[in-house]
């Protein structure tokens, strides 16, 4: 009798086992077979159309998944570019409520201008770009472009990498590197309107035409977002080159210029 009890047992023991072991294996097909996370849209919107010099300009970021508009960003940082120089101005936006953040800016020289809209939220980020004109710019316009349209070459690379369904890779933290302080390296991968996650990563580091390359492993912080922390020990220009590696499909790098104060 007593036999009979401990096989009962035993086998109501397997059963559980068995149960847990199936639960869990399709708990993992389930999640191997979700599609990666749709990364949210940003819309850049400048006001007036006509800017001048020395009056105010209204720059806004309209952030939207889908029909829903996001109103719990956690950042969105505005990085401004007179396309004639190498230095950024940066701005924090205010949420204006209906899922726009503004920020209200002025231009002291003509010239055609870029802003970069960096937007995080529910652990994504993404990055627009938009080019403009500030006041009269006739000459530079028929000597860099073509008719009345910007220069293809300096046409916004996210967007037409998205077109495209392309890997976008971008190199994020690199606006004001100081020799011989830690660094955050991050990079951005978006392919489409899709983020990249669960990728393999990699930043190759050397200075100018130094033969010894350094190679340093990132860490997905969050979604498409990959990082690692480094120290640049000489003033300079510095390459940085990103690898990016997923399954047998995604074999990509990208070259970066960092300048090193």
């Amino acid at each position: 009798m007593r036999k009979n009890h401990f096989m009962i047992k035993s086998l109501v023991f397997i059963m559980i086992i068995a149960l847990a072991a199936g639960c869990t294996a399709t708990q993992e097909e389930t999640s191997s077979e979700l599609p990666p996370p749709k990364l949210f849209d940003v819309s850049i919107q400048i006001s007036p159309i006509d800017i001048q010099k020395g009056e105010p300009v209204t720059i806004e970021a309209i952030v939207t998944l889908d029909s829903e508009k996001i109103e719990d960003a956690s950042e969105v940082k505005f990085e401004f570019k007179n396309e004639s120089r190498e230095e950024s101005t940066f701005a924090y936006g205010s949420h204006q409520g209906e899922g726009v953040y503004s920020v209200e800016e002025t231009f002291n020289e003509d010239g055609v201008y870029s802003v970069t809209a960096h937007v995080t939220a529910r652990n994504m980020h993404n990055m627009p770009k938009k080019q403009f004109i500030v006041g009269n710019v006739d000459q530079m316009m028929d000597e860099d472009m073509d008719s009345n349209e910007m220069d293809h070459e300096n046409m916004d690379e996210s967007m037409s990498e998205a077109i495209a369904g392309e890997l976008g890779i971008h190199l994020m933290g690199i606006e004001n590197v100081v020799a011989n302080d830690e660094t955050d390296l991050t990079a951005h991968l978006q392919q489409g309107d899709q983020l990249l996650i669960d990728a393999k990563v990699q930043f190759e580091v050397w200075f100018e035409n130094n033969e010894n390359h350094e190679y340093v492993d990132a860490s997905e912080e969050m979604q498409g977002m990959y990082k690692s922390d480094y120290i640049f020990t000489s003033t300079g220009t510095y390459n940085v080159t990103i690898h990016v590696e997923k399954g047998e499909e995604i074999h990509d790098h990208k070259e970066f210029k960092v300048e090193v104060k």
